[in-house]
């Protein structure tokens, strides 16, 4: 009778212990979806970016025109970021 309550006890213990791995599994499988959420975004903004680029570089007319409308672009995108991260919140 001994030997079959020493047997349970090691199993009670190897399942907390498998549970509590389990828990702490489950919690970095949540950390590293919302990071790989995040690198997307990112890589998203980034392709967004590279389209803007690419877009005032080609207006014709002055070089002065493009560089202003791309900064006048760069300054909408943080505003939406930034309007994108309140939301996130």
């Amino acid at each position: 009778m001994e030997g079959l309550e020493t047997k349970l006890v090691r199993l009670v213990e190897a399942f907390r212990h498998v549970k509590n791995q389990n828990s702490s599994l489950r919690e970095e499988n949540v950390r590293l979806k919302a990071q790989l959420l995040e690198g997307q975004q990112e890589f998203e903004n980034f392709k967004n970016q590279q389209k803007i680029d690419m877009i005032a570089s080609g207006i014709t007319g002055s070089a002065h025109q493009p560089a202003e409308l791309k900064a006048t672009i760069d300054g909408y995108i943080r505003e939406i970021d930034k309007c994108i991260a309140y939301l996130n919140e």
